[in-house]
């Protein structure tokens, strides 16, 4: 059977794991709602869900999946990255990062790529991020754990009528 090819018009899809101090989950999604809402209208969102593990209630995942590159996120929006940074994607999205701050080992799986948010400073970040992320930052346990995967997107996304909300 025949399939179609993986589009190529780009974007990426953006996979978080945070695990939040137990006595503070309540506190730690109110934040996180408001910042989600606004993240969610940004056009070049396309879509944005959110997970709790389960028999983990403190510890929540999200996947936003995005039009643009990952170069474009990471200059126009990107929020403080954590030190450690999972990606799927061509080390383009290194330019710009001091390669003697930054060490890199592969594994079959990704590519794992460690730097100090120092090299971020930089970046721009869209003005709901820093409340958002100094209210939340100090709920967390650890630091939150990133993936980037590259999009199919075409044919190759799919959801039943009703199951995301419009924006």
């Amino acid at each position: 059977m025949p399939y179609p090819a993986p589009a190529t018009a780009g974007g990426f899809t953006l996979y978080v794991t945070a695990t939040i101090q137990p006595d503070k989950v309540d506190e730690f999604l109110s934040h996180f709602y408001a910042a989600f809402e606004k993240v969610a209208a940004e056009p070049e969102c396309l879509s944005f869900e959110v997970f709790r593990v389960q028999g983990e209630p403190n510890k929540i995942k999200w996947v936003e999946n995005w039009s643009m590159s990952t170069e474009w996120f990471m200059q126009v929006r990107c929020p403080r990255l954590p030190f450690s940074f999972q990606s799927h994607t061509p080390l383009s999205l290194c330019s710009g990062f001091s390669n003697r701050r930054m060490g890199i080992e592969a594994n079959v799986a990704a590519i794992l790529l460690i730097f100090s948010r120092d090299d971020l400073k930089h970046q721009a970040t869209k003005p709901y991020m820093k409340p958002y992320t100094e209210a939340t930052d100090k709920l967390l346990v650890g630091e939150k754990q990133w993936e980037v995967w590259e999009r199919f997107g075409g044919k190759w996304a799919k959801a039943q009528e009703g199951v995301y909300e419009k924006v």
